[in-house]
């Protein structure tokens, strides 16, 4: 049983790291908006390359939480910061 806790554990830090850089990302780029796709562009630099189910699993708990914004466009779903479209509302 502790290897599938560990295999548990594991997983659920390899989600925070996805959400961190995530995160991290549209700090340094606030109008940075990709499919599923290009974010994991996004997140290329961490230590242990994420397969897509773990950064999908990122980018849901992240949508879930409200920290980042997903819409669908064209058949896609875009991921971006959740202020993007406050901070463009706020200039007019």
């Amino acid at each position: 049983m502790n290897g599938g806790g560990y295999a548990l554990a594991s997983l659920e830090q390899r989600i925070a790291a996805v959400m961190r850089a995530v995160l991290d990302y549209l700090e340094k780029h606030p109008n940075a908006v990709d499919s599923r796709r290009g974010v994991e562009y996004w997140v290329r630099d961490l230590p242990e390359a994420p397969s897509p189910e773990i950064v999908e699993a990122a980018l849901e708990r992240l949508v879930e939480r409200g920290e980042v914004e997903a819409r669908g466009v064209a058949g896609t779903v875009l991921f971006g910061n959740v202020n993007r479209n406050r901070n463009k509302n706020e200039k007019t």
